[in-house]
């Protein structure tokens, strides 16, 4: 299945992070266009995106820095089935956001352009 919501100015990471959880079906989603989508959806969308053992030390905390159990429900709760992702005119989405999706081993197709 696909779903477009480009051009949703108020669509925010939480209902980006809720439709991840929802969708498992979901082949195609368009978020293009959607200022307040940010790296925080992007961790939500990839259920192949595995976080590698790090040393706190080294790591600044920030938002990617969740327990392990909260990267093992992220890991299954996203979409599986995603092949195709636009995240194009989404400024909030940074470089390493942008980087998770490396992982995600289904995904044919991103758009990350401005």
């Amino acid at each position: 299945s696909s779903l477009d919501l480009s051009g949703l100015e108020r669509l925010t990471d939480a209902t980006a992070a809720r439709i991840a959880k929802t969708s498992t079906s979901l082949r195609s989603l368009n978020l293009s266009k959607c200022p307040l989508v940010g790296s925080s959806a992007v961790w939500h969308l990839g259920p192949s995106i595995q976080m590698l053992q790090r040393n706190d030390a080294e790591t600044p905390a920030s938002w990617e820095d969740e327990p392990d159990d909260a990267v093992a429900s992220h890991s299954v709760t996203g979409c599986p089935e995603l092949r195709v992702l636009s995240l194009s005119r989404c400024p909030l989405v940074s470089d390493t956001g942008a980087a998770r999706l490396v992982r995600c081993v289904l995904l044919e197709e991103l758009d990350l352009s401005f």
